[in-house]
């Protein structure tokens, strides 16, 4: 679970947050990675759930993304049951 802030310019996000959440389900459901992605304002709040090695891998393209800045880990590693596993990507806003 991390959070970020949105560097998505305001008139620009509706558009730009529809094809991120295409692109997420699609290759989260290759990679057997679910979870919920929270918008609030100009944050993020995602949860991440699936195989450590393919979700760090996520997380590290993340970092890398230029929508986010400010990242930062609230919880990591191993959990209980998928909390979000009917979702490759939930979005909560």
């Amino acid at each position: 679970m991390y959070r970020s802030r949105n560097k998505i310019p305001a008139g620009q996000r509706r558009a730009e947050l529809g094809t991120l959440f295409s692109a997420a389900r699609s290759n989260n459901k290759k990679l057997q990675i679910t979870g919920a992605l929270l918008i609030s304002g100009d944050w993020f709040a995602q949860v991440l759930e699936g195989a450590e090695a393919p979700v760090r891998a996520l997380f590290a393209t993340i970092e890398a993304d230029p929508r986010h800045e400010n990242i930062s880990v609230i919880q990591s590693g191993p959990a209980g049951p998928r909390v979000f596993s009917r979702w490759a990507m939930a979005r909560v806003a």
